[in-house]
C-alpha cells in the first residue's frame, strides 16, 4: 500500500517500541540521546512532509538536515540512526527486507576540507609558553604541559597519561618511549632540550620520581596520590586559559599538536619524520594535515646533483 502523509508510517504504539529496540544496543547514553532525537525528528518530518517512503524521500529529509546547517557528522549520525531504525523494523516485520535494504542505501553527506587550523607562530607558542606563571608549583606544571604539546606535538590524552617509565633515554637524549599512535607499532617522541629542562622543574617541584608525571593539585598546592590522573578537560581548560591570554581564546589542544607539525615544517624538517613524531599511520595523514602542496618552482628532484659527461651529439 502506497503511504501519503495521512497515512502514519507506524502506529504510535509500533514506532515506540522500535524506537526502545534501537536504544537498547547502544552502550553510550550520550548516542543514545542523539539517536533518539534523529528518530522523532525523521518520524515527524515524514507525517508532515512526505507522501511515501521511498530511498529519495530519505534523501529529501537529509538534504533538509543540511540546509538546516547542520554539520556533516551531525546529519550523517542522524542518517546512521534512521538506517538503525529501519533495521530494525525489518527484523520486526514491519517493513520488507527488500525496502529496508532500499531505505538504507541513501549516501552520508560529504565532509569538506577542515579550514586551516589556527595554530601559533614560533613568537606566539613563545608567548604562549610564558603565561603561566614559573614561580609557583601550578605554573611549573602547566608550563611543563604546554611544552609537551607544542615541542612534542602530544594530544591531550597522551599528556595526562604520560608515567615516568616513558621517560628513557636513547641515543644520548631523552624522548618518550611507547607512546601510541595510528599506526601498527608504538613510537618514540625526542624531547627537545628546553622542553625537558621545563619537565625536570615541574618533577622536582612535585616530587615525582614514578608514576604518572601530571597529576592535579590540592587548594594548598599539594600533589594528590599517584593514582589520580589530570583530567582532559583539565588540559583543555589550560589551553583555553593560556590561548586567551595571548589573543587566542579559540585555541584548543589541538591546535598546539598542529602548531608543532608547522614549526617542524617551517624548520625543514622531513614530512616522514614529522610523521614518526605525531605518530600518523601514513605520510599521506600528514601531508593532509599540513594542506601540503607540491612546489613545483622549487622542486626538490632540482636538488639532485649528477655528473654526466655530454656525449656526442647525434643530432644531424
Amino acid at each position: 500500500m502506497k503511504r501519503t502523509s495521512r497515512t502514519p508510517l507506524f502506529t504510535p504504539q509500533a514506532a515506540q517500541r522500535l524506537l526502545r529496540s534501537v536504544l537498547a544496543t547502544l552502550a553510550s547514553p550520550k548516542t543514545a540521546a542523539a539517536y533518539r532525537t534523529a528518530i522523532l525528528d525523521w518520524l515527524e518530518w515524514y507525517e508532515s512532509s512526505s507522501p511515501s517512503l521511498t530511498k529519495f524521500s530519505v534523501g529529501a529529509w537529509r538534504d533538509t538536515l543540511v540546509q538546516r546547517g547542520l554539520a556533516p557528522s551531525s546529519v550523517n549520525q542522524r542518517l546512521s540512526a534512521v538506517r538503525l531504525f529501519f533495521w530494525h523494523a525489518g527484523e520486526r516485520g514491519l517493513l520488507p527486507k527488500s525496502e529496508v535494504a532500499d531505505l538504507t542505501a541513501v549516501r552520508n553527506v560529504k565532509r569538506s576540507a577542515r579550514p586551516p587550523s589556527p595554530g601559533l607562530t614560533a613568537d606566539q607558542a613563545g608567548r604562549l609558553l610564558r603565561v603561566p606563571d614559573p614561580h609557583t608549583i601550578l605554573g611549573k606544571r602547566d608550563r611543563a604541559l604546554l611544552a609537551l604539546m607544542v615541542g612534542c606535538g602530544l594530544a591531550r590524552q597522551e599528556v595526562v597519561h604520560l608515567e615516568m617509565r616513558n621517560l628513557r633515554r636513547r641515543e644520548k637524549r631523552w624522548v618518550l618511549l611507547d607512546l601510541g599512535g595510528h599506526g601498527p607499532s608504538r613510537r618514540i617522541v625526542p624531547l627537545p632540550f628546553w622542553v625537558k629542562r621545563l619537565l625536570d622543574r615541574w618533577l622536582a617541584a612535585a616530587g615525582i620520581a614514578q608514576g604518572l608525571l601530571f597529576r592535579p593539585l590540592r587548594k594548598n598546592g599539594t600533589v594528590v596520590p599517584e593514582e589520580k590522573a589530570l583530567s582532559n578537560d583539565s588540559v583543555y581548560s589550560l589551553v583555553k586559559r593560556a590561548g586567551a591570554a595571548i589573543g587566542k581564546p579559540k585555541l584548543t589542544p589541538n591546535d598546539l599538536r598542529w602548531t608543532c607539525a608547522y614549526l617542524c615544517k617551517q624548520a625543514g624538517g622531513e614530512l616522514e619524520q614529522i610523521q614518526l613524531l605525531l605518530g600518523h599511520a601514513s605520510v599521506q595523514t600528514t601531508a593532509r594535515y599540513l594542506r601540503t602542496k607540491q612546489d613545483v618552482g622549487r622542486a626538490v628532484n632540482d636538488r639532485i646533483k649528477i655528473g654526466v659527461k655530454p656525449g656526442p651529439d647525434s643530432c644531424s
